[in-house]
């Protein structure tokens, strides 16, 4: 606080007065450049975005002759969308609320950031207000104070279990300039995975860096504040005739006649790669799926996954390149939304292919499902359940529906 002395010229009287300062600008928190999905963080995306959600939410026509979703903006949804976060009066945008992101950090990890600073009015003094008993920032000030737009980086880190949520405020001149919510972490939910390599007869599955696996399996489901247990088996059962093995062992032979899926069978040959594939979309899946949790699986309550030795394609999703059908590849399969079992096919993408997939298993749709709660145009965001390029993020709808102890007080 600043004081100002003054003399009145009449009396000779001093007189002591608070200075008070009228700063003005705004703070944005972003993940660091460097995010690879290490911890949850859900924001608004807006102008400081490569797209904002503004443009990319509403909803998606499924159409048959493309075999793909036509999609059409609604601001209506758009505006459901930002009810889910908590605001407060824009600091420098009339008529507006500052949204104010989400973030999940467990104890003993660290969260990196850029933050984007709007100053309109020359910041005189800057504050930051956090729990230092849970917290540690890499900077508790900032020097940027001139009338401008800046970015600078800040690292939080979280040194303890919290069971309320807490908040990281910047003020500037006494005005809030930005702020994050950090969601309580005491209770973390623990599932089991069975991984299962599977092979048969002259198809045999290779061996994947089960390290990795489990890294980044685990890496991703801390956003939801979950954690898995993770084990590695072999899968021979061959005395049951509904089993894994043995249903694919029965339909072996049948692979090396039928090219390009010009038959009904399970395994076909790629014409142009001459490569065995699966057929990811028969009919026959909705036997094998309601046989797999029986015999010697009925006893494992748990989440599988089954590696497979063959690529999966979809035969019903083909196009035509200079007159000639391209299969297209899938990672994985989920028997159902919500189910237990799911495939994931020969060359999976290790990194984001398995928790993609486990998280359907655990209620989650696609961000582009016509019946998603909200619905945003495919490919379009980063979010762990589209088909974009780069996913490696969540969303705080998303978090409470896997781990329903994600605290709902906002």
């Amino acid at each position: 606080m600043a004081i100002a002395t003054i003399t009145l010229h009449a009396t000779g009287k001093k007189v002591s007065a608070e200075l008070k300062h009228n700063g003005l600008g705004a703070i944005y928190f972003r993940p660091h450049t460097n995010y690879k999905g290490e911890y949850g963080f859900d924001w608004v995306r807006d102008r400081f975005d490569p797209i904002p959600y503004e443009d990319i939410v509403g909803k998606n026509d499924f159409v048959l002759d493309i075999d793909d979703f036509v999609f059409s903006k609604q601001e209506h949804k758009y505006e459901f969308l930002l009810k889910e976060y908590k605001t407060f009066k824009h600091p420098i945008v009339n008529d507006d609320n500052y949204y104010v992101p989400y973030l999940t950090l467990l104890p003993n990890t660290e969260a990196k950031f850029v933050l984007h600073i709007e100053i309109l009015k020359y910041i005189n003094e800057y504050r930051f207000e956090y729990d230092n008993t849970l917290f540690e920032l890499s900077k508790s000030d900032l020097t940027e104070k001139e009338a401008g737009r800046y970015q600078t980086e800040i690292s939080v880190k979280c040194t303890n279990k919290f069971s309320e949520n807490k908040y990281i405020s910047i003020y500037g001149d006494d005005k809030l300039m930005g702020q994050i919510m950090i969601l309580a972490n005491h209770i973390r939910k623990k599932i089991k995975v069975n991984c299962y390599y599977v092979s048969w007869g002259s198809f045999q599955t290779t061996r994947i860096s089960e390290n990795e696996f489990k890294s980044n399996l685990n890496k991703y489901l801390s956003q939801f504040y979950t954690e898995a247990d993770i084990d590695f088996k072999e899968y021979n059962d061959f005395k049951n005739k509904d089993s894994l093995s043995a249903f694919f062992s029965e339909i072996d032979l049948k692979a090396k006649t039928d090219e390009d899926g010009e038959k009904d069978t399970l395994i076909k040959i790629d014409r142009e790669t001459k490569e065995n594939y699966i057929d990811s979309n028969h009919k026959k899946y909705d036997v094998l799926f309601k046989n797999l949790d029986k015999y010697t699986l009925e006893k494992e309550k748990c989440y599988k996954m089954f590696l497979l030795p063959l690529k999966g394609g979809n035969k019903e999703k083909k196009e035509k390149v200079h007159d000639q059908k391209i299969i297209k590849y899938i990672d994985g399969k989920v028997d159902k939304i919500g189910g237990k079992n799911l495939f994931l096919f020969k060359d999976f993408d290790l990194d984001t292919t398995p928790v993609h997939e486990l998280l359907h298993c655990l209620g989650l749709l696609h961000t582009f499902d016509p019946n998603a709660k909200y619905v945003f145009e495919k490919g379009k965001t980063d979010n762990l359940m589209d088909y974009s390029v780069i996913t490696n993020t969540s969303s705080f709808w998303q978090w409470k529906k896997v781990n329903k102890e994600i605290n709902n007080k906002i």
